[in-house]
Parts: structure tokens; C-alpha cells; sequence
């Protein structure tokens, strides 16, 4: 994790990625702050609502069931989604942290009789 590498050898970073690292954490509280209690409040109220258009806690039970499920299903679409995305870039970074340490070799694709 970037946290550990940088605990250990905070001079192997660069300042843009210190400010960047800055931003994430900064970024993480405001939505920690103002998302989860959001959360917990938009479904206190989908309760209720449910509650009150169908009687009961038991009535409801069912299509609460329902939108926990697509609300689920929402979620692992956009796991899955970061998931890619991220994949992606850190390949990239990759490339270019050996390409910048000269470990990258030519390749040999398209070259006549290489040895």
C-alpha cells in the first residue's frame, strides 16, 4: 500500500505524489463525513416509507428485500467497474516505473532472424 512505502522511504516520493496522496485522505473524510450518515438516513427513510405504504414491517419485508438486492447488485457493478480501472492504470504505472529504471527490453516482434 502507499502508506507503508511511504512510512518507510518517504524520500522515494515525489512532491505531486505526496499532494495527491494529501487529496485521497482528505477526499475519504469528506465522504466518510457526509455519505454514511446520508446512507443510513436515505434507508431509514425507504423504511419507513415501505412501512407505511404497506402496513406492516412483515408486509414490506419483501420489496425491501427487492431493493436491498438491486442496491447489492449496483454496488458489485461498481466494485467491479473500479476494479478495471484501476487494474488498468496500475498496469500503466507499472510500465513506465521499469521503463524508468531501463528494465523494459526492446522487443523483438517484427525484427528478421533475431538471436
Amino acid at each position: 500500500m502507499i502508506l507503508d512505502g511511504l512510512q518507510s522511504a518517504p524520500f522515494l516520493y515525489h512532491a505531486s505524489q505526496l499532494s495527491s496522496l494529501c487529496l485521497q485522505v482528505k477526499g475519504k473524510a469528506a465522504i466518510d463525513v457526509v455519505c454514511n450518515p446520508l446512507g443510513k438516513s436515505g434507508g431509514a427513510l425507504i423504511q419507513q416509507f415501505m412501512i407505511l405504504t404497506f402496513g406492516s414491517l412483515a408486509n414490506s419485508t419483501p420489496y425491501l428485500g427487492g431493493i436491498l438486492m438491486v442496491i447489492v447488485l449496483a454496488w458489485l457493478g461498481a466494485a467491479s467497474s473500479l476494479d478495471k480501472q484501476f487494474s488498468s492504470l496500475a498496469k500503466e504505472d507499472l510500465k513506465k516505473e521499469k521503463a524508468a529504471q531501463g528494465k523494459v527490453e526492446p522487443s523483438t516482434q517484427g525484427t528478421c532472424g533475431g538471436h
